[in-house]
C-alpha cells in the first residue's frame, strides 16, 4: 500500500506570488514610508517602491522558490566561520595518493 505525497505538503509557502515573510517586510516598509513622510510624495514613492519590489520578488520567486531560506543559510554559514583561506597553509600535510581517473 503506498501512500500519496500532496503537493500541497511540501510546495512553498506564497503570498501575492512572493515569499510570505519578504512580502510583508514590503508592505510593512510600504506603509511606514506612505504614512510616516505626511506628503504626498512619500506616498508616491511608497506606491512606487512596493509595486517594483513585489514584481522583482515575483521574478525571483519564480526561479527559486526558496530564496530566502537559502541565503539565510549562506549568511548563517558565512558568520560561522571567520577566515577561510582559499590554499593550504605551509603547515598542511602533503596527500600521499594521487588518485588518477581514466
Amino acid at each position: 500500500m503506498t501512500a500519496d505525497v500532496h503537493k500541497s505538503l511540501h510546495r512553498p509557502q506564497f503570498f501575492l506570488g512572493v515569499d510570505r515573510e519578504l512580502c510583508m517586510y514590503t508592505i510593512l516598509i510600504s506603509f511606514i514610508t506612505g504614512f510616516g513622510g505626511y506628503n504626498l510624495t512619500a506616498a508616491l514613492a511608497a506606491i512606487v517602491f512596493f509595486f517594483t519590489s513585489m514584481r522583482f520578488l515575483r521574478v525571483w520567486a519564480k526561479k527559486d522558490p526558496l530564496l530566502r531560506d537559502v541565503f539565510i543559510r549562506y549568511i548563517r554559514y558565512v558568520r560561522k566561520q571567520a577566515l577561510y583561506p582559499s590554499r593550504p597553509s605551509a603547515f598542511s600535510a602533503p596527500k600521499k595518493y594521487i588518485w588518477k581517473q581514466k
